[in-house]
């Protein structure tokens, strides 16, 4: 009587290693829509990092301007790395939500400026 965990046949490990064409297309595309959206959150961050030294004079919050610039990208880069080898349905919620968090940070970075501007 056979085992019924064991097949005869010898396995393929090549198929499993290598992902498919279509997989590597999904993931490409799943990537540049959300280069796409990060673009925002960084030019905000960069037009406030231009324009906010010239407002506030020698009260400028160099700290948050450049955090404005960097953590976008930063996140941009941790969700691809995070999602690396994942569905892209998980793919596209690893980058849904640091897209969020890059978001959330900017609108509190705009808030966090006003504050330190008028106190």
């Amino acid at each position: 009587m056979s085992d019924a965990t064991t097949s005869d046949a010898p396995m393929d490990d090549t198929t499993a290693d290598a992902p498919a064409p279509a997989g590597r297309a999904t993931a490409w595309v799943i990537a540049v829509v959300f280069a796409i959206l990060f673009a925002a959150p960084v030019y905000y961050g960069l037009s406030d990092l231009i324009s906010y030294p010239a407002f506030a004079g020698g009260r400028t919050p160099w700290w948050l301007l450049i955090a404005g610039v960097v953590l976008p990208l930063v996140l941009y880069v941790g969700g691809l790395l995070a999602g690396r080898g994942r569905t892209p349905v998980l793919r596209t919620v690893i980058l849904g939500a640091a897209l969020g968090a890059a978001n959330g940070l900017t609108i509190s970075g705009i808030a966090m400026a006003i504050t330190l501007l008028n106190s």
